[in-house]
C-alpha cells in the first residue's frame, strides 16, 4: 500500500482550481493544505491502526503489513504519523 502525500494535495489543489478557476494551482495548495494534511492522516488511520486486534471486529480500518509514507511532508505532520 503506497499513500503519497503529494498525490493527495495535488488532487485537492486540482478539484479546487476547477471550482475556483480564478486560483491558480500555488494559490490553491496554500488553501487546501490543511485538507490534504488531514486526508493523508486519515488515509494512513485507515490503513493502518496500531492495536490490530483491536481492528478485528471493527470493519472501517483495513490492516494492512507494509505501509508506505512519502517523506515529502511538512514537520508538523510527521509527528502524527
Amino acid at each position: 500500500m503506497k499513500i503519497s502525500y503529494d498525490r493527495i494535495l495535488t488532487s485537492n489543489a486540482e478539484n479546487y482550481c476547477m471550482n475556483h478557476p480564478e486560483v491558480d494551482i500555488n494559490g490553491a495548495i496554500d488553501i487546501i493544505r490543511g485538507k490534504a494534511d488531514q486526508d493523508y492522516l486519515d488515509a494512513i488511520t485507515l490503513h493502518c491502526h496500531p492495536d490490530k486486534k483491536e481492528c478485528e471486529n471493527d470493519q472501517s480500518y483495513i490492516v494492512k503489513q507494509i505501509i508506505y509514507l512519502d517523506r515529502n511532508n511538512t514537520p508538523d505532520v510527521w509527528p502524527d504519523i
